[in-house]
């Protein structure tokens, strides 16, 4: 199984335990400040979720 610092570093595309690039994902689903997706690999059969946290505002058009 990688780390978590690898998995980030190949962008979440890969399956934490075998490697494949054949995985799927749910909907991102939110609740308050926590937003997560359900992901599975198609090859090993491995399950996680992926996790998501707020880092910024973007591209605010101000309407007065």
């Amino acid at each position: 199984m990688i780390s978590n610092e690898e998995y980030l570093k190949e962008s979440g595309l890969i399956c934490p335990v075998c490697k494949s690039m054949n995985i799927s994902a749910d909907n991102i689903e939110v609740d308050g400040m926590q937003a997560w997706s359900n992901c599975c690999c198609k090859d090993c059969g491995s399950e996680w979720s992926d996790e998501y946290s707020l880092v910024r505002y973007d591209n605010v058009i101000e309407k007065r």
